[in-house]
């Protein structure tokens, strides 16, 4: 018989008048009925549902002999109430009942995570109670894992801690000539992190990437716009701001004339305030193009971009070159000093921008220049147009000699920013109203950038004083400056 037990019939055949008994050698089979006879007959019987996990054997004594019977043992349910359970982050402890269909079913029960705990019950036979631990989640991630028992299992699922994430700062102001920034990253242990720039003058140099407390470093490029920028990070969730200042504002006109139109390959000078950490003057030929870790970058009209050569750099002044080469129109100048900071301004760059030397440095007053008197026998000599007052502190007029009919007198003046003209019929030289005679318009050959206009100095000037020098390259005007004739 099965476990489940159930009921039989035995059949006795005998003579008639013979008479037979049935009894059950066993409490679990009982006879129901044909308990005896007499001749042919039958004995009903049932076998009781075997309640334990072994298997049995009991008999009946029938007619005087033995009928065995075989009973298969208690198949073993099992049964987990409840079947799950979920935690927080925190963890916690808690139960589980193990139900069983007999007091003789054992089990065992395991847990497959070291963060799951079976603190008491983890066996025995029959109904029982497994008692278990779940220990804190320190990750953001959910975790599953399970207990079994009995072939059964019971599930547990624990909740992620909420990341909770700070910065050391969440803004910074950086100079125009950029710079490096950190900023600290305060999380827990196991929690993630991505830091990313929306600005693309914003590079990330390290933390890109972190888990827990970690830094994150990025560079700030140095800003060649013309104004005040912002740009901002996104760094474990959080924005950062960085705010970078404007270049300094600085002027730029042609060092002789103080015209705001300059000519390439011409001597230009610059104004402004932190333009260089100390003065220096250029101590090399060619040029140097970095003085005192001061640099001057040119980008012209067509996006050319070229570095000056330098004359003299101080706090407030740059003596400098336009470099050869730039296309016309408007074009940026950009000085970098030795400390990194950034001047920025406008220039309007010109094929031809003449313009003359003044002795006082100031693009008016008393020329910057010589005369050469080429005598009767073809002698020439060299005559300075003006001489150093110490009271004055300044330059003088030295009033040119005219009076000897037998010579002729040329009037060399230096300038700058003239050299690229195409034709001498298109230079104009007027002196005191009066139109004189061009005799070279270009190059002075000796000294970087430097140009020279020599003019024939007519007789009839004799005894008008000091007057007025008008010069111009195909309606491009220059400066006017002085001299005096005796």
């Amino acid at each position: 018989f099965a476990a489940a037990g159930g009921t039989g019939v035995i059949e006795i055949t005998a003579n008639s008048g013979c008479a037979w008994t049935a009894a059950s050698n066993a409490t679990w089979i009982t006879i129901n009925s044909g308990g005896s006879g007499i001749g042919i007959g039958a004995v009903a019987y049932t076998v009781a549902a075997n309640p334990t996990t072994l298997a049995r054997t009991g008999t009946l004594t029938v007619a005087e002999r033995t009928v065995t019977i075989t009973q298969e043992a208690l198949t073993c349910t099992y049964e987990l109430m409840p079947t799950s359970q979920s935690f927080d982050a925190t963890g916690g402890t808690g139960n589980v009942e193990m139900k069983t269909n007999a007091a003789t079913c054992s089990w065992a029960a395991t847990s497959n995570a070291d963060w799951l705990t079976i603190t008491s019950g983890g066996s025995g036979s029959g109904n029982g109670t497994i008692r278990y631990s779940v220990s804190a989640n320190n990750s953001p991630n959910s975790r599953r894992a399970t207990i079994t028992g009995g072939g059964q299992i019971f599930s547990v699922t624990q909740a992620g801690i909420t990341c909770t994430y700070q910065l050391s700062k969440t803004s910074e102001n950086v100079p125009n000539s950029g710079g490096v920034v950190e900023v600290n990253v305060t999380s827990q242990t196991s929690c993630t992190w991505t830091a990313t720039s929306q600005a693309i003058w914003i590079t990330i140099t390290s933390g890109a990437t972190g888990t827990g407390n970690g830094p994150v470093a990025f560079t700030a490029s140095p800003n060649i716009t013309t104004a005040q920028r912002q740009g901002t990070l996104t760094i474990a969730g959080q924005t950062f701001t960085v705010t970078q200042s404007a270049p300094n504002a600085l002027s730029s006109v042609s060092a002789a004339s103080y015209l705001a139109a300059i000519a390439p390959d011409s001597i230009a000078v610059i104004f402004g305030t932190n333009l260089a950490t100390r003065a220096e003057p250029a101590g090399t030929n060619p040029l140097p193009t970095t003085l005192a870790g001061t640099s001057v970058r040119i980008r012209d009209s067509a996006g050319t971009e070229r570095l000056a050569s330098l004359f003299f750099v101080s706090a407030t002044q740059i003596n400098y070159l336009i470099p050869a080469g730039l296309a016309e129109g408007a074009a940026s100048v950009l000085v970098t000093s030795g400390d990194g900071t950034l001047s920025l301004g406008t220039i309007t760059l010109t094929n031809v921008a003449p313009g003359l030397f003044a002795a006082n440095a100031n693009g008016s007053g008393i020329a910057a220049g010589l005369v050469l008197r080429v005598k009767a026998d073809g002698s020439q000599v060299y005559e300075n147009l003006a001489q150093f007052d110490a009271a004055q502190g300044r330059f003088v007029p030295l009033p040119i000699d005219l009076s000897n009919a037998t010579e002729q007198v040329f009037l060399l003046l230096f300038g700058t920013g003239f050299r690229n003209t195409a034709r001498l019929s298109d230079v104009t030289v007027q002196i005191g109203g009066a139109s004189a005679e061009a005799l070279y318009a270009g190059r002075q050959g000796d000294l970087v950038g430097l140009d020279q206009l020599n003019v024939r100095l007519n007789r009839n000037l004799m005894g008008r004083g000091e007057l007025d020098v008008l010069f111009s390259i195909a309606g491009r005007s220059a400066n006017p400056v002085r001299i005096s004739v005796k």
